[in-house]
């Protein structure tokens, strides 16, 4: 059998009731297809809650308490979105030092729509540049973070998407980020040495220098994405992101039509 991009690795999805289904359901399939194991963390054992938009979803077994994940044992992080998920994940100080672990170990993180909240919250995103829902963008500023009105930006070992219609860019980007650990035979290869390397900070390790946006194709953004445009607020409607088991695509307006990648924001 050939082998899978991402073969042997485990990513640690963290996520607290109330998650945006889709954004769970969808890259958790992409990854595992691409090779990965998937690990479903969050701050209770048992069971968490989806949400399709907002009316209740399914609800999913835990793989790890929290309290009983260790960021060494993962090799890369993914944060799914989902405002009530978010906003209170964000409060949570364990949640917060599990993500400074792996942007401190190099390895690399996928977030998705409100998930930069707890970004926000754990002090990492001065510096950073990054998209996300369009109603954080204020929080990301303050913070010190440089905010992009795009589908997707892969900033060092960070990949951000804005909503579910940018699934599809954020699967594939995020699948690319976590097939170079393999590639290089390390997580932290990502950013450059682990423990005793250079810093993230230091402009001459790939992806590093404070701030520093990969410049893939000359924009900042993934390859063959730079034809994206900026949306603005006037373009919000409403649309119905289906079950979770629908996986990365396939996502319908309240009209009934297919979505574009992207090109407008949306409510999670």
């Amino acid at each position: 059998m050939a082998q899978k991009e991402l073969d042997g690795l485990r990513v640690a999805i963290l996520v607290n009731d109330d998650f945006e289904q889709v954004e769970m359901t969808g890259p958790r399939q992409a990854l595992e297809e691409a090779g990965a194991q998937t690990f479903l963390i969050s701050v209770k054992p048992g069971q968490v809650q989806g949400f399709n938009h907002a009316e209740k979803g399914d609800v999913f077994k835990v793989d790890r308490a929290l309290e009983d994940a260790n960021p060494d044992d993962f090799d890369a992080l993914m944060l799914p979105g989902g405002v009530l998920n978010a906003d209170k994940l964000r409060m949570v100080s364990a949640a917060q030092e599990f993500a400074r672990r792996f942007d401190q170990d190099r390895k690399p993180i996928a977030v998705l729509c409100h998930a930069p909240w707890l970004l926000v919250s754990s002090g990492l995103v001065d510096g950073r540049t990054l998209t996300s829902y369009y109603t954080l963008q204020d929080d990301i500023r303050n913070a010190g973070g440089r905010w992009q009105d795009r589908e997707v930006i892969r900033d060092g070992n960070w990949v951000t998407s804005r909503n579910p219609r940018d699934l599809p860019a954020f699967n594939r980007a995020m699948i690319d980020l976590f097939s170079e650990v393999g590639e290089r035979g390390q997580a932290a290869a990502v950013m450059g040495a682990g423990e005793g390397g250079r810093d993230r900070n230091d402009p001459g390790v790939p992806g590093g220098g404070k701030g520093r946006t990969d410049e893939v194709g000359g924009s900042g953004v993934y390859p063959a994405l730079a034809e994206d445009a900026p949306g603005d607020a006037a373009s919000h409607g409403e649309a119905s992101w289906g079950q979770g088991s629908r996986g990365a695509a396939g996502y319908k307006d309240s009209g009934g039509s297919e979505l574009s990648l992207g090109r407008d924001r949306e409510e999670d």
